[in-house]
């Protein structure tokens, strides 16, 4: 008994030492903030492993926030990672998001926080 509860201690161990999976890593491609300072809208690369690829999101948070590309719940645009995207304030109020038509979205929020986010798409 003590033999099997030594084992499994250590198996415990190991896997957390090997675990590689690691975060997501997040390339900054661009960032704005609101025309009232409020809102900082950020458009970045999110690659989670060759297994995966990557996508292109947009984000929206508080200005006095720090970027957290793992904060999924600031997430306004997923979309297939080869997709060019571009995010712009028309207000403070509204954001427009430009993307290439036809590619893969994963996911698409049109109102976020009180603003409106509206979506052209386009060849880019």
């Amino acid at each position: 008994m003590m033999r099997s509860l030594a084992m499994l201690a250590l198996a415990s161990s190991l896997s957390a030492c090997l675990d590689l999976s690691g975060p997501c890593g997040n390339d900054v491609l661009s960032e704005s903030t609101s025309p009232n300072g409020y809102s900082t809208v950020t458009t970045f690369r999110r690659n989670c492993g060759a297994t995966v690829g990557y996508a292109k999101v947009v984000a929206v948070r508080s200005s006095g926030t720090a970027f957290d590309g793992e904060d999924n719940s600031t997430y306004v645009l997923v979309s297939e990672g080869g997709t060019p995207v571009t995010a712009a304030w028309e207000s403070h109020d509204v954001l427009r998001i430009r993307r290439s038509a036809g590619k893969s979205v994963y996911l698409e929020i049109r109102v976020f926080n009180g603003m409106q986010i509206r979506y052209d798409d386009e060849p880019l």
